[in-house]
């Protein structure tokens, strides 16, 4: 190991030391940008490293030390929620037996599943390992620092490309990267204004991750900045070629199914009270013709009407729905209309991401079982 890595190594080791000494318990998160100090800080923290996949021989392995360091805790991304329970389980048996704990991770805390109940992620303290800075590089008088040069698998590695941001990106997880494709995209495909716009755990997993920092004034910019053209060209591959679903697919796609099913099942009743048996073309006004002719483009070929249709509310996207809700026909179903509105900016963009196969951001299971819970007890 070069004085340079030594020295950046022992920097980051003291950082996470010292957190250790008032905590306790940390998460750090150690991914593909900080490779080439991975084993030096390790080394510095002076503890015993442990696996998950050992995690039954922790207490023999630790017997003997002040520190353990859980040095894949990646690994309880892909595993069933009962798995990170395990690791809270011992990780509490060691704290009472007075031992500090630093969970090391390649990916951010958003990643990993919640758990009912107390979380090992959120009563750890977090730690943010920092970007080098130019003077850890030792540059000779009149050198220039090389490009991307603050990720230290830059500064003591390969060059910066495409591929470099692909290895990264790689270990952020698909809420992560579903967050930085809206910020970098559909934001401002032309400026990186959309940064702002990302959540508080969003913007801790991507400065952990190298691929952020926290500017002056105290607001999420680039790290490299230089290197905004490779970042887009690797995260747009990076998107394309996810296929793996969302581990949350499941709950959201049943979530939305009974909030849309409800829903439409409250406008049929309300509608059936109004307008008795004229409902069918009396609640969905001027779509008529429109319904129909999707109705008859997707099975009921035969259908002459709106009226000849078991229901043509089956037919309408949830935006259209969502006029009928809001409209003197069904008026708001009972609820306010801010009640609405917020519903649309926030369960819409996760239908629509469904509806296209795209991928799901880190929260939308969450939205998604709030207004399940909420249409449930107050749309009759």
């Amino acid at each position: 190991m070069t004085g340079q890595i030594a020295a950046a190594c022992s920097a980051r080791a003291k950082a996470i030391a010292r957190s250790l000494t008032r905590h306790r318990l940390v998460f750090v998160q150690v991914g593909a940008a900080f490779e080439p100090l991975r084993a030096g800080i390790l080394d510095g923290l002076r503890g015993v490293n442990v696996s998950v996949g050992q995690r039954s021989d922790w207490k023999e392995l630790g017997a003997d030390a002040n520190t353990v360091l859980v040095t894949d805790l990646e690994q309880c991304v892909e595993t069933a929620a009962e798995v990170l329970g395990e690791v809270r389980e011992l990780v509490f048996q060691l704290l009472d037996e007075g031992k500090a704990v630093c969970l090391i991770s390649r990916a951010p805390r958003l990643s990993f599943r919640s758990v009912p109940g107390s979380s090992i992620l959120e009563d750890a303290a977090l730690v943010t390992l920092p970007l080098l800075d130019v003077s850890e590089l030792s540059l000779a008088s009149g050198e220039y620092p090389p490009a991307g040069c603050l990720w230290p698998s830059v500064a003591f590695g390969s060059p910066i490309s495409v591929d470099t941001f692909r290895d990264v990106l790689a270990e952020a997880g698909q809420g992560t990267i579903a967050a930085l494709d809206h910020a970098l995209y559909e934001v401002s495909p032309k400026s990186v204004e959309g940064l702002e716009f990302l959540a508080a755990r969003e913007v801790e997993a991507l400065r952990g991750a190298g691929i952020l920092l926290i500017d002056e004034g105290g607001r999420p910019a680039l790290a490299l900045p230089r290197q905004v053209k490779e970042l887009r060209e690797a995260l747009a591959g990076h998107v394309s070629e996810t296929v793996a679903p969302a581990n949350s697919l499941a709950e959201v796609t049943s979530g939305l199914w009974y909030i849309e099913r409800r829903i439409r099942n409250a406008v049929r009743a309300s509608a059936m009270t109004k307008f008795s048996s004229g409902w069918r073309s009396s609640i969905v006004g001027g779509l008529k013709d429109e319904i129909l002719r999707r109705a008859q483009l997707d099975s009921v070929v035969t259908a002459k009407s709106v009226s000849d249709l078991r229901d043509p509310l089956e037919w309408l996207t949830l935006g259209e729905l969502m006029d009928i809700v809001k409209s003197d026909r069904c008026n708001n179903l009972g609820l306010g209309s801010a009640v609405w509105r917020k519903f649309q900016e926030q369960v819409l963009p996760i239908r629509n991401r469904l509806a296209h196969v795209r991928i799901l951001k880190a929260d939308d299971a969450e939205i998604i079982t709030m207004w399940a819970s909420l249409i449930r007890q107050r749309v009759q």
